[in-house]
């Protein structure tokens, strides 16, 4: 069983709660899922967003387990496919603990990251922060039923 951690920054609209428990329940018998919110830091102006950036990706950071892979959600990050990303989940299946990282309105510092995260892009568009949440749940549930799927198949030809 996985063990993700999905770290956010800001108050989840509650218009979008419903779907992030949707999905939450789905990848329940597949993964163990702690969400921890990160307060948002105000910014008005190009000097306070950087500020800001720096201060929110520090506390994102610093909520990451010991020893865990990290994934940043950021639209300069990599792009995958379902089936890719279902690759890289197929990684996480041996108990290990993933932390999954969304950034606020003022994103990601990324001279803060480590080297080893994965950057993660769901489009070089820029999404608001509750539906690049809720799509990469999605993908993760997408992820292991592609795995699943795979799975029976190889199973049944045996």
């Amino acid at each position: 069983m996985m063990n993700i951690h999905l770290l956010t920054v800001g108050t989840p609209d509650p218009v979008w709660q419903p779907h992030l428990t949707h999905y939450e329940k789905l990848l329940s018998p597949y993964a163990k899922i702690l969400t921890k919110t990160i307060t948002a830091t105000a910014f008005s102006s190009p000097d306070t967003r950087t500020r800001a950036q720096h201060e929110e990706t520090t506390r994102l950071l610093a909520a990451v387990p010991e020893h865990a892979d990290i994934v940043v959600l950021t639209e300069w990050g990599k792009s995958m496919t379902s089936e890719t990303f279902a690759q890289t989940v197929a990684t996480w299946d041996d108990g290990r603990t993933v932390a999954l990282l969304v950034g606020g309105p003022a994103g990601i510092d990324r001279t803060l990251l480590p080297k080893k995260a994965l950057l993660l892009s769901l489009s070089p568009m820029t999404f608001p922060h509750d539906i690049a949440h809720t799509l990469l749940l999605e993908q993760c549930y997408r992820s292991v039923t592609i795995l699943k799927d795979r799975k029976s198949t190889r199973l049944n030809s045996s």
